[in-house]
């Protein structure tokens, strides 16, 4: 079990805007059919987003790496895949363009139930923490809604406070 960041290049504040909330739905989609793996929390900030994750007998690298990778290319502005590299304005035009991904990633390898409930409510909370939210609740982009609706968190979780 795994507690999991991911930061943007230069920390650009581009994780929440609609065509790359679409991107990452469907890259994390597409990882877990590749590498099955259960998710225990998520949650989207405008710069970097958090997962708390089990893997079952794979590289937790290979993971992230398909993941980016996915995500990265469903989004044109920031992938070299959409270009022929033999034209000279189209390179030029790459160069130009931002990573999306800050290298690499920070992991923490869950210790026990404490710890994992920890992390699990640092995701929940994160948004009120940087002040993107009041409370839990009120941050669409993370798995407080749908767990909550599915009984894997309870209820009281919508208005945590001091994380």
């Amino acid at each position: 079990m795994y507690f999991v960041t991911m930061n943007t290049y230069q920390r650009e504040p581009v994780l929440t805007e609609p065509d790359v909330l679409a991107a990452f739905r469907c890259a994390l989609k597409r990882a877990r059919d590749k590498y099955p793996l259960e998710v225990h929390a998520w949650v989207v900030m405008p710069d970097h987003m958090h997962f708390v994750i089990r893997t079952h007998h794979i590289e937790l690298g290979r993971f992230i790496a398909c993941f980016k990778s996915h995500m990265t290319r469903a989004l044109p502005q920031y992938s070299s895949k959409k270009y022929n590299l033999n034209d000279k304005v189209k390179q030029r035009r790459r160069a130009k363009r931002g990573s999306l991904w800050h290298k690499g990633f920070y992991d923490h390898w869950i210790a026990d139930q404490v710890d994992y409930e920890r992390c699990i409510k640092y995701c929940v909370y994160n948004p009120v923490k940087h002040g993107y939210a009041n409370r839990p609740w009120e941050w669409p982009h993370s798995t407080l809604h749908e767990f909550i609706a599915k009984g894997r968190y309870p209820p009281a979780w919508r208005n945590l406070v001091g994380q």
